[in-house]
């Protein structure tokens, strides 16, 4: 091996290390401008190699990257329109909002309706259990539901008897007091989100027709009470609770309150 050829200035003797193969110097006095160059240049090239990789082989988050930004495009579209001097964000922001403003108006309650049917037997004076239809007058909201909401709260429906009643004879000793109630326009829960409408906890129902003159011992057994409930026309409870012997009152028709707590229905 060679001694390296390089001299010490303070000393004036020739360096005793051995000299790099290929070079007449060893590591402590190589040249080092054409090492850091070296190294320069070696740097860039490996840049530029990684870039062009990445051009022509995506990867798989830039390519999704890629086709999401495909499938947002229309939507993107859509809010630019109506919002056009808005940022992109904006204009998303805005169309969500306007989205979920048209889901609430299409959950709102528009319609709350009841089917009722009250089944009740006696010791009827006449001929038996009734069988007549009734024509119920008045203004007042003699029925109600009590409506369980999300929050856990509970708020009274007011009901309105539509249309007029029928009493049915199942035979010779029972009868079933049919009619149907709605909530009218300006109470609630119509316009409300009918998702906030969790749970029927009871009502109050009437046995219309039933009067004290029917029976011989002033009293009517309640052997059962059926409400169908629907918003908008669409069924979402059907709930049946039990009754009871019950005085009738010297005048006008049985009031029966009851108590159940039903889930309403869903998907029906």
């Amino acid at each position: 091996m060679r001694q390296c050829g390089a001299f010490a200035k303070t000393k004036g003797e020739r360096c005793k290390n051995r000299a790099l193969p290929g070079s007449s110097y060893c590591i402590l006095h190589l040249e080092k401008t054409p090492l850091i160059l070296g190294a320069f240049i070696g740097a860039l090239l490996s840049l530029a190699v990684t870039v062009g990789w990445n051009k022509i082989v995506t990867s798989d988050e830039l390519r999704e990257l890629g086709e999401l930004k495909k499938e947002i495009r229309p939507v993107l579209d859509i809010a630019r329109k109506n919002a056009p001097n808005a940022s992109d964000k904006d204009a998303l922001a805005a169309l969500v909002s306007e989205v979920n403003d048209l889901r609430r108006v299409q959950r709102g309650v528009k319609s709350f309706e009841t089917e009722v049917a009250v089944t009740v037997s006696g010791n009827w004076a006449a001929s038996g259990a009734p069988d007549a239809g009734v024509m119920v007058m008045g203004d007042a909201a003699e029925e109600y539901l009590d409506i369980k909401l999300t929050n856990g709260s509970i708020k009274r429906v007011p009901l309105y008897v539509q249309g007029g009643i029928k009493i049915s004879k199942l035979d010779a000793n029972t009868s079933v007091v049919r009619y149907r109630t709605q909530v009218r326009p300006d109470n609630w829960p119509i316009d409300e989100d009918s998702r906030v409408l969790q749970a029927c906890e009871g009502g109050g129902v009437v046995a219309w027709g039933i009067n004290r003159s029917y029976v011989t011992d002033g009293i009517i057994r309640v052997q059962l009470i059926d409400v169908k409930v629907f918003i908008n026309g669409q069924k979402i409870l059907t709930t049946a609770a039990p009754g009871g012997p019950l005085p009738l009152p010297s005048e006008g028709f049985l009031k029966i309150d009851f108590h159940k707590h039903q889930a309403f229905e869903t998907g029906s």
